[in-house]
C-alpha cells in the first residue's frame, strides 16, 4: 500500500488560523482485479481524523472525507473545490489557513512531460499519481 501524506508537522499552532483538511482512503476499486485490493486505507482515515480533531484541535466540520466509492476521480476534484470553497470564506487579510491532505491507497506513475519541455521536473521521467476508486488500471 502507498501512502501519500503531507507530514503532520502543522506551521505556528496560532489558535485563530483557521483548520483544514481532506482525507480520501479506497480500500475498494470497482475495476481492480481481487488481488489489487487493498484492506485497511478507510481505516487509516479515521485514525487520522481521530489525531487531527484530538491532537491539533481541527474543527470536525472542517474535515472532508472521501472514501471508497465517494473516492472517484470526479469525487476527489470534487472535494478539493468544496475544500478551498470553505478556505475561501475567509479573510484574506487574517490568519493563514492550515490546511492538511492525506489519501490512503495506491499509487501509480505516469510519464513526465518530454524531455526539453519546460514543464519536465522529474529525473526518473515520471510523476506520481493517487489511484481513485474508479481507476481503470493501477
Amino acid at each position: 500500500m502507498v501512502h501519500f501524506a503531507f507530514p503532520l508537522i502543522l506551521l505556528a499552532q496560532d489558535a485563530e488560523s483557521p483548520k483544514f483538511a481532506l482525507l480520501v482512503g479506497v480500500d475498494k476499486y470497482a475495476n481492480l482485479s481481487p488481488a489489487e485490493q487493498l484492506d485497511g486505507s478507510a481505516n487509516d482515515i479515521e485514525l487520522i481524523r481521530s489525531v487531527l480533531v484530538n491532537r491539533f484541535d481541527f474543527p470536525e466540520d472542517n474535515i472532508i472525507q472521501r472514501t471508497n466509492e465517494a473516492a472517484t476521480g470526479d469525487g476527489i476534484r470534487a472535494a478539493f473545490a468544496e475544500l478551498l470553497q470553505r478556505i475561501d470564506r475567509f479573510p484574506e487579510d487574517g490568519p493563514l489557513a492550515q490546511v492538511y491532505f492525506h489519501f490512503s491507497g495506491h499509487g501509480s506513475q505516469i510519464a513526465d512531460q518530454a524531455e526539453g519541455h519546460e514543464d519536465r521536473d522529474e529525473p526518473d521521467g515520471f510523476d506520481e499519481t493517487l489511484v481513485p476508486y474508479d481507476a481503470e488500471r493501477q
